[in-house]
């Protein structure tokens, strides 16, 4: 019974650390959780890194992406527009918008976003021209 009891103890202790770990995560394991297909995994991973000032653009990018990936169209679009409150010049979170808006088929607006007056957005202007 005691062997047992070590085995359940150690099988809870690295449940932890390993909970931990991911808790803690990068956005290079959180890009490669999500591309596995483990999407919920992948936006626990990237919310943490969403709210820290030195990977807010990219952790709000990919937790998008994360929930595009489960049809969470709305949530993805307002965890960019998040993001956008506190990097309003931010290119690649002005055009991952433009990007959802044009996905769920609101052109105008995606039109109206590359059309801002922000240094880098040509080449997004002219990729939403061909589209």
């Amino acid at each position: 019974m005691k062997s047992s009891a070590k085995l359940l103890l150690a099988v809870l202790v690295l449940s932890v650390v390993a909970f931990s770990l991911r808790a803690g995560g990068t956005l290079i394991e959180a890009r490669q959780t999500w591309l596995k297909g483990n999407y919920a995994e992948a936006q626990e991973i990237y919310a943490p890194l969403a709210k820290d000032a030195k990977s807010r653009g990219p952790a709000s990018i990919g937790l998008s992406k994360a929930l595009v990936s489960e049809g969470e169209y709305d949530k993805a679009l307002a965890a960019v527009d998040a993001a956008l409150k506190d990097l309003p010049a931010n290119v690649d979170l002005l055009a991952r918008r433009a990007e959802l808006l044009h996905a769920r088929g609101r052109w105008d607006d995606a039109a109206k976003v590359v059309g801002l007056d922000v240094p880098g957005l040509e080449h997004y202007r002219e990729r939403m021209e061909r589209a």
